[in-house]
């Protein structure tokens, strides 16, 4: 019932579809884009990292020395 009424609401105006059509778009590409964007300047930060020859630092615990036999 309700989608009825909206449908009717609606009618067949043009420049709202050309509205929504955008919106669409917007929504389907804002997110891909700022999530390619951070996934290539993590991989160029990786990559001058890694051609620098530095590491960073290890952030957990300090791996146990190995057992010695007495």
């Amino acid at each position: 019932m309700i989608l009825a009424a909206l449908l009717l609401l609606h009618g067949d105006d043009p420049h709202m579809e050309l509205i929504y059509f955008f919106s669409a778009l917007l929504l389907a590409l804002l997110p891909m884009g700022a999530f390619t964007i951070m996934c290539v300047w993590v991989f160029k930060k990786y990559r001058q990292e890694r051609a620098a020859g530095t590491t960073p630092a290890p952030t957990g615990p300090a791996p146990a020395p190995p057992p010695t036999a007495s």
